[in-house]
């Protein structure tokens, strides 16, 4: 029988179990809720806590894609929406990020 569990314990979990040292992932103060606590537990020298920047956080990651990192980036779907100029210079750069909105409606 297939267990069910929500996408981001999936993700939170599937994420702590990757084992590349080019992985780093940055979170706006949404470590829990995004479910990226078990690798910042498992990798604290990889594991970026912003704080509510959602702008910064994204500005890190692009530079961290540019120099050979993989930049997994985690906040609410809502939040990214602040930093819309930052993701399009990921974009234009195509900079290594991957960004994880998560909880975008209500239940």
């Amino acid at each position: 029988m297939i267990q069910r569990i929500s996408t981001r314990d999936g993700y939170g979990k599937r994420l702590s179990e990757l084992d590349d040292d080019r992985i780093v992932v940055l979170t706006a103060d949404l470590a829990e809720s995004s479910r990226v606590k078990a690798f910042a537990e498992k990798h604290p020298e990889r594991f970026i806590q912003v704080g509510i920047s959602e702008q910064d956080m994204f500005g890190m990651a692009n530079g961290l894609g540019l120099n050979n990192k993989i930049a997994f980036t985690n906040t609410f779907s809502a939040f990214c929406l602040r930093a819309a100029e930052q993701i399009r210079l990921i974009a234009i750069n195509r900079s290594n990020v991957k960004i994880s909105g998560i909880m975008q409606g209500y239940h």
